[in-house]
């Protein structure tokens, strides 16, 4: 059983007038989507989502898990931003995952913090809160002696790219993206370096502490 880690975004919904709506001001975990949710659901079934180009075309996340050949007892854990527009995207993602990839354990992991809005809350808690979050994974022992983790960083915005990739790198983790004109997964190699957290002390500090 692989376990993969993937930053999830909101390509699901297209570019349609509810996303637009919802990003234009602040909102909260818990604050109502149903625009959006309608517009995703209309947006799915234009698409066939049983055939390859149907997948890809759905969603980024969709689009790399795909080219992953998912299986039904591989894990798939959707890291989304702490907003209502997350929320609801990354729903949306688990849904197509688990009903037609057949995929039994998608866990939805919300990011404390993780918004493009207030830079200091990102900087300060929301980039924390996401690295603390993959190291969790990452140092699993189950996980790691089992099928292994892998980081599809294709979902999201940009500016977490660096973060799944330096991780990715530190533990010698398969760190995969599709390029938009590419038609295959693109593998970023590790570096031939270790790594121990230590959590408290990245908090302390506002960085990451790290022996290497």
């Amino acid at each position: 059983m692989r376990t993969i880690l993937c930053s999830a975004g909101t390509s699901i919904a297209g570019s349609g007038k509810a996303l637009t709506e919802i990003q234009s001001r602040a909102t909260g975990w818990n604050d109502a989507t149903d625009g959006l949710r309608e517009q995703i659901a209309e947006r799915l079934k234009a698409l066939d989502l049983a055939t390859e180009s149907g997948r890809v075309r759905a969603s980024a996340e969709l689009n790399a898990l795909h080219r992953l050949r998912l299986k039904q007892d591989d894990e798939v854990v959707l890291f989304c931003t702490d907003t209502a527009d997350g929320r609801c995207c990354a729903g949306a993602v688990q849904r197509v995952i688990t009903e037609q990839f057949g995929v039994r354990t998608v866990i939805i992991e919300r990011i404390e913090g993780l918004q493009v809005r207030d830079g200091a809350l990102l900087r300060d808690t929301g980039l924390l809160n996401l690295s603390e979050r993959l190291i969790r994974y990452l140092e699993d022992p189950n996980r790691r002696l089992g099928g292994g983790c892998v980081l599809n960083t294709n979902g999201g915005f940009k500016g977490l790219v660096p973060f799944f990739a330096i991780l990715g790198m530190i533990f010698r983790t398969p760190v995969v993206y599709v390029f938009e004109l590419a038609e295959s997964l693109i593998h970023l190699p590790p570096l031939p370096i270790g790594w121990t957290a230590h959590v408290s002390s990245a908090r302390r500090s506002g960085g990451c502490s790290r022996r290497l």
